[in-house]
């Protein structure tokens, strides 16, 4: 029997089951928020805004850059521009991969401004805000793969794979705020993940950097799994594996929420950076298998989760099996279905929205594939915000 321990607002439940784990957003980024960095209700992304399907550089670039909220599906490789290293991702955005091998390959993802200023201690009116970015392939970057910074804020990354760039994969800091990364692969990396990327910036990072990891797998990385620096982080079922250097790496400031994760070979589970003030670190339940040290210091972790969010927590026996099966691009059901004519299709469906070439399902069977018209390929977009849509090529 499979356990899986849920924990609702103080209560912990174990159930038997975990087939089918639950893929919908949870963490920090599910949170209202706070004063300067408020979403009631949590990160949609682009929800409610205008679909779009992005086969070129050009044209994601000209949807992630509008002022009005898009969601974006990614079809096929897109291979980005050089120069610059990122490109700017607005507010109210859903960027989804769809098909075989969605990709953004050579340059990564600015969340927030491009343009940096230390002088800005508070939130901005206007910050970047409402991003969702699910099932693409990110490598080969120039810089960051996705940057988050100047005060950006509900920000949901999850069921990515991300290998070979320049600098972090994936970097959270100056001010940044309510972000979730879940079910990713990082992999073939030195400098991951990073939350607060200065001791000196506690001006602008104190009171932010609230991010959750959960039910990643980081193999055959270096280190940054994640760093952080004045963060409240929370970093539960993750999977450890092949690691070169340090897992979890505590600085300045850090209160690090540490449960159930699965460290497997390697030296150090965390790392400890020698400043005035080294942060700490908290552990529950986490399985460690053929590594040295995880010296954990949970005095000074002042919070903890359930204060902000509800979740659940597998066993870290399971995390080795769970993670890797589930996590990363292609395992959010999204499916495809080529001239199966009298097939019928695993979902209820289905009207079609005149000149856009997608089906809106409303909760009618089909029966038979062959009732669309001209229809060869259908790929169902299954678990964006619990909508179902299917997006229909003509023969």
């Amino acid at each position: 029997m499979n356990l899986r321990t849920i924990f609702i607002t103080g209560l912990v439940c174990v159930v038997s089951s975990f087939a089918a784990p639950d893929f919908s957003l949870s963490g920090f980024a599910a949170y209202d928020g706070a004063a300067g960095q408020l979403l009631a209700g949590g990160t949609t992304g682009g929800a409610g805004g205008t679909e779009v399907t992005v086969t070129t550089a050009a044209d994601l670039i000209k949807y992630m850059a509008a002022s009005e909220p898009y969601i974006i599906y990614v079809s096929g490789q897109i291979t980005m521009p050089a120069d610059p290293a990122m490109y700017e991702v607005k507010s109210n955005k859903s960027i989804i991969g769809v098909g075989d091998d969605p990709a953004i390959l050579v340059s990564g993802l600015n969340i927030g401004p491009m343009l940096v200023d230390d002088a800005v201690l508070t939130p901005p009116v206007g910050a970047t805000n409402n991003v969702i970015i699910r099932n693409i392939r990110f490598a080969d970057g120039g810089d960051d793969l996705i940057n988050v910074q100047m005060y950006s804020h509900h920000v949901w990354i999850d069921h990515c794979d991300f290998s070979n760039s320049h600098d972090g994969c994936v970097d959270i800091k100056r001010g940044s705020d309510w972000v979730t990364v879940s079910w990713n692969k990082f992999s073939n990396h030195k400098k991951t993940s990073l939350v607060g990327h200065d001791d000196a910036n506690g001006a602008q990072d104190k009171g932010h950097l609230h991010v959750t990891y959960h039910h990643n797998w980081f193999h055959a990385t270096e280190m940054r799994h994640p760093r952080v620096r004045f963060g409240w982080v929370h970093v539960y079922n993750n999977y450890y594996d092949s690691i070169g250097d340090y897992g979890i790496g505590v600085a300045i400031g850090a209160q690090v929420y540490s449960e159930h994760n699965s460290f497997l070979d390697f030296e150090d589970c965390a790392q400890y950076f020698n400043t005035a003030d080294s942060g700490w670190i908290k552990d529950i339940g986490s399985l460690q298998v053929g590594t040295e040290t995880f010296p954990t210091n949970p005095v000074g972790v002042m919070w903890e989760p359930l204060q902000f969010y509800t979740y659940s927590v597998d066993s870290a026996a399971l995390v080795k099996d769970l993670v890797p099966q589930y996590c990363g691009v292609g395992k959010l059901g999204i499916t495809a279905i080529k001239n199966t004519s009298g097939r019928k299709l695993p979902v209820t469906t289905v009207q079609h929205n005149t000149g856009s070439g997608l089906y809106t399902i409303h909760g009618k069977k089909l029966a038979d594939q062959s009732t669309m018209t001209n229809a060869s390929q259908v790929i169902i977009y299954r678990n964006h915000l619990q909508e179902n849509k299917a997006e229909v090529f003509a023969k």
